[in-house]
């Protein structure tokens, strides 16, 4: 049975990042995987033990979108003001999780199971703005 086939009969939730903007959360977030619903807050207290220091009100990104993807998203660059790459980050945050829940990830809209880094704006680019993200489910 191919991944895509298992994905029509599973109920997945997204671990990502959600973006804050002047310390308010936005509608806006980045995904790092979507994996079944049962082992996802497993997969977030992975996460959140290993990156927490990362994050948070005090590590201040600097966000831009680079170009269009599709009629809704752009894809984005974001760095902190170590020069910290979040494409580094998120690399890493999958990698952390994947041999431990390979079978749980859901593959049917990305190969490896993780998708490029991007944020749904509706088609609108993002200027460069300082913000801050929050790991969670989304």
């Amino acid at each position: 049975m191919s991944h895509q086939t298992i994905a029509l009969r599973m109920s997945y939730q997204a671990i990502g990042l959600s973006v804050h903007k002047n310390g308010i959360k936005t509608e806006d977030h980045i995904t790092i995987v979507r994996i079944e619903k049962d082992v996802a807050p497993q997969a977030l207290k992975m996460l959140v033990d290993k990156f927490k220091r990362l994050f948070g009100r005090t590590n201040i990104f600097k966000l831009k979108s680079t170009k269009s993807w599709g009629k809704n998203s752009v894809f984005v660059e974001s760095s902190n003001t170590n020069g910290d790459s979040l494409k580094d980050i998120v690399d890493r945050m999958f990698y952390l999780i994947h041999p431990y829940f390979c079978d749980n990830i859901c593959y049917d809209r990305y190969p490896t199971g993780q998708p490029p880094l991007h944020i749904n704006t509706r088609g609108a680019a993002i200027p460069e703005t300082d913000v801050t993200y929050s790991i969670c489910i989304i």
